[in-house]
Protein backbone atom coordinates (compact mmCIF):
# COMPACT_ATOMS: atom_id res chain seq x y z
CA UNK A 1 0.00 0.00 0.00
CA UNK A 2 1.29 3.57 -1.19
CA UNK A 3 -0.43 6.36 0.37
CA UNK A 4 0.11 10.34 0.94
CA UNK A 5 -1.76 13.18 2.19
CA UNK A 6 -1.20 16.44 0.78
CA UNK A 7 -2.94 19.73 2.15
CA UNK A 8 -2.27 23.18 2.52
CA UNK A 9 -4.17 26.67 3.61
CA UNK A 10 -4.17 29.59 4.39
CA UNK A 11 -5.87 32.37 6.62
CA UNK A 12 -7.07 36.43 6.32
CA UNK A 13 -8.10 38.27 9.18
CA UNK A 14 -10.41 41.05 6.96
CA UNK A 15 -10.77 43.06 9.88
CA UNK A 16 -9.93 42.25 14.06
CA UNK A 17 -13.09 40.42 14.23
CA UNK A 18 -13.15 38.94 11.37
CA UNK A 19 -11.66 36.13 9.57
CA UNK A 20 -11.64 33.07 6.51
CA UNK A 21 -9.41 29.89 6.01
CA UNK A 22 -9.37 28.46 2.72
CA UNK A 23 -7.58 24.82 2.79
CA UNK A 24 -6.66 22.12 0.33
CA UNK A 25 -6.27 18.75 1.07
CA UNK A 26 -4.86 15.56 -1.84
CA UNK A 27 -5.30 12.09 -0.50
CA UNK A 28 -3.26 9.49 -3.21
CA UNK A 29 -3.65 6.03 -2.91
CA UNK A 30 -2.16 3.58 -4.90
CA UNK A 31 -3.90 0.49 -3.43
CA UNK A 32 -6.36 -1.32 -5.62
CA UNK A 33 -9.67 -0.40 -5.80
CA UNK A 34 -9.32 2.49 -3.28
CA UNK A 35 -9.86 5.70 -4.61
CA UNK A 36 -8.06 9.29 -4.62
CA UNK A 37 -9.43 12.26 -3.20
CA UNK A 38 -9.25 15.97 -3.42
CA UNK A 39 -10.99 18.11 -0.75
CA UNK A 40 -11.52 21.65 -0.53
CA UNK A 41 -12.87 23.88 2.67
CA UNK A 42 -13.50 27.44 2.97
CA UNK A 43 -14.25 28.60 6.77
CA UNK A 44 -15.86 31.90 8.25
CA UNK A 45 -15.59 33.20 12.13
CA UNK A 46 -17.06 36.21 13.19
CA UNK A 47 -16.08 37.29 16.73
CA UNK A 48 -19.43 38.36 18.64
CA UNK A 49 -17.18 38.57 21.90
CA UNK A 50 -13.90 37.53 23.96
CA UNK A 51 -15.36 34.07 23.88
CA UNK A 52 -18.19 33.49 21.69
CA UNK A 53 -18.03 33.68 17.77
CA UNK A 54 -20.29 32.34 14.75
CA UNK A 55 -18.58 30.07 12.23
CA UNK A 56 -19.50 28.56 8.78
CA UNK A 57 -18.03 26.11 7.06
CA UNK A 58 -18.26 24.74 2.98
CA UNK A 59 -16.41 21.54 2.05
CA UNK A 60 -16.32 19.87 -1.26
CA UNK A 61 -14.83 16.36 -1.99
CA UNK A 62 -14.05 14.95 -5.03
CA UNK A 63 -13.08 11.03 -5.64
CA UNK A 64 -11.86 8.80 -8.57
CA UNK A 65 -13.63 6.00 -9.30
CA UNK A 66 -14.38 3.97 -6.07
CA UNK A 67 -15.05 6.18 -3.43
CA UNK A 68 -13.83 4.35 -0.57
CA UNK A 69 -11.57 4.74 2.10
CA UNK A 70 -11.41 8.41 1.59
CA UNK A 71 -11.80 12.02 3.16
CA UNK A 72 -14.88 13.72 2.95
CA UNK A 73 -16.38 16.87 4.19
CA UNK A 74 -18.10 14.47 7.50
CA UNK A 75 -14.46 12.46 7.66
CA UNK A 76 -13.37 9.40 6.51
CA UNK A 77 -15.24 6.50 4.90
CA UNK A 78 -15.26 3.27 4.13
CA UNK A 79 -17.39 2.16 1.43
CA UNK A 80 -19.05 4.89 1.52
CA UNK A 81 -22.85 5.10 0.18
CA UNK A 82 -22.91 8.73 -0.26
CA UNK A 83 -21.14 8.68 -4.05
CA UNK A 84 -17.85 9.59 -4.98
CA UNK A 85 -18.71 13.46 -4.85
CA UNK A 86 -19.94 15.30 -1.80
CA UNK A 87 -20.89 18.64 0.14
CA UNK A 88 -20.66 19.41 3.84
CA UNK A 89 -21.99 22.48 5.11
CA UNK A 90 -22.24 23.48 8.91
CA UNK A 91 -23.16 26.65 10.61
CA UNK A 92 -23.16 27.25 14.70
CA UNK A 93 -22.25 29.65 17.61
CA UNK A 94 -19.61 28.54 19.89
CA UNK A 95 -18.66 29.78 23.41
CA UNK A 96 -16.02 28.89 25.45
CA UNK A 97 -16.47 28.53 29.06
Amino acid sequence: MSLALWFGGVRYLFAPDFRMTAAAYYQSNKTAKVSNSLMGVLNAYYILSKRTDVYATVAYVMTTHYANDQYTPVGLTSDTAFGPNQTGVTLGIRHRF
